[in-house]
């Protein structure tokens, strides 16, 4: 009897934690039973807190997430012993921020609820929650990735012994990248033929387009990783006709209120024809930024670069932008070449060999220099074949003087009478 005694066991109900005794009756079954009291005590323990999250979340990239029971992925905390009592939260996100559905009942530390990449608050929990009913998650603007939630709750050790508990949950939450694209149309007025209506391709036939693109050399500077790792396959330079390649230029798009910042740029190739291309030799360029009204701007190593007026709606279908047409309105004066001939068309000025912004045919820091220093600088009639900036008209030669030289076109742009006029790149 004592052995089994010595093995009772008692299982209070869940949270049970008062005073209480246990009654015994042993009886032999002949004479009276013994009766007896053993009085015990109840402590009380604290219960942790509990956060309730959802799984992994998506959303698009610039489009924010809405956390909330009616989407299925609410977050929520519960604590059985907090009563009445506040607890702590630790709210934070990486790449983004975070908005509450409101702030009723809650004392802040860090943050206040809108906008926050981190936020401490106290509150009860039927506060607490009533601001964590709606949590409106603002990816970083054209970030996309993976960025990360994270929910603290301390219940402060508020009931029972054991001291602070905690619970902290993560979110993944991937921001998917959105795409745009865009079609643009451009001449480089050194190849360009007016008898034709195309620009040459020396550096194509003579083997001097690089694979690479050659504006990082240059001192451009691509956001993200846009301008590392396009290269042009060999069988893309294989093409002859209207869409051989011509050169590598760079196309823009700039934010549309304030058009002095670009908001997305890559590396592109430019044809007989005037399309800009992708590196495949084909597609139209795409950007991983949200679709909306962007200027649109194009720049090569030594012509000066053009930007539309206007900003130009862009989405997930190409968009055309054809900076050979005159109804392209352009951001400046005289941003273009106006073109005459058989084939008349609005061409990017040609001659900034420095690619410093400028087009000078005399004076310090001029564009003619440059080229009579690459022949040599003693025979003016000399020339060098390759990929140079000195390159004026695109043809595989540097040539200072003769037939299709590469002083001349500077000389042109500049008004022609004047040597020591300025034509200035027209970008803000």
């Amino acid at each position: 009897m004592n052995t089994l005694l010595a093995g009772v066991t008692f299982v209070p109900a869940a949270n049970f934690n008062t005073n209480f005794n246990i009654i015994t009756s042993v009886s032999d079954g002949v004479a009276a039973p013994v009766t007896g009291s053993k009085p015990m005590t109840g402590t009380a323990l604290n219960d942790p807190p509990v956060n309730t999250v959802p799984a992994a979340q998506a959303t698009n990239q610039n489009t924010a997430l809405t956390l909330s029971a009616g989407n299925g992925n609410l977050i929520a905390v519960a604590d059985v012993d907090a009563g009445a009592s506040n607890v702590e939260i630790t709210l934070s996100v990486t790449n983004g921020t975070l908005t509450l559905a409101g702030t009723t009942g809650l004392t802040f530390t860090t943050g206040d609820g809108t906008g926050d990449a981190t936020m401490v608050f106290e509150g009860t929990v039927a506060n607490i929650n009533s601001a964590l009913s709606i949590i409106t998650f603002s990816p970083t603007t054209n970030f996309s990735g993976a960025a990360v939630l994270t929910i603290t709750t301390i219940d402060l050790g508020n009931t029972g012994a054991g001291g602070e508990l905690t619970d902290t949950d993560n979110v993944l939450i991937t921001v998917n990248p959105t795409s745009i694209q865009v079609s643009v149309r451009a001449f480089l007025d050194g190849p360009y033929n007016p008898n034709t209506g195309l620009m040459g391709d020396g550096l194509r036939s003579g083997g001097h387009i690089p694979s690479s693109e050659p504006y990082t050399a240059l001192g451009y500077a691509y956001l993200g990783n846009n301008g590392s790792g396009p290269t042009v396959a060999p069988a893309v330079l294989a093409v002859t006709g209207g869409n051989a390649i011509v050169d590598w230029v760079v196309v823009e798009l700039r934010d549309n209120t304030t058009p002095t910042t670009v908001v997305a740029n890559t590396p592109a190739l430019v044809q007989c024809d005037g399309d800009v291309v992708a590196n495949d030799g084909v597609s139209a360029l795409t950007f991983t930024i949200a679709p909306g009204t962007y200027r649109v701007a194009m720049r090569h190593r030594n012509h000066l670069g053009v930007m539309t007026l206007n900003g130009v709606p862009i989405g997930a279908s190409p968009t055309t932008v054809d900076f050979t047409s005159l109804a392209t309105s352009t951001f400046g004066t005289n941003a273009r070449k106006s073109v005459t001939g058989t084939f008349p068309t609005q061409s990017l000025w040609a001659g900034d060999v420095t690619f410093n912004g400028q087009v000078k045919y005399a004076g310090g820091g001029n564009d003619r220099d440059p080229i009579l220093v690459k022949i040599g600088g003693l025979v003016p009639t000399a020339t060098v074949n390759g990929y140079w900036p000195e390159d004026v008209n695109l043809n595989g030669q540097v040539k200072y003087a003769g037939g299709s030289n590469d002083r001349d076109p500077i000389l042109v742009t500049i008004g022609g009478t004047i040597p020591t006029a300025v034509r200035l790149q027209q970008l803000p």
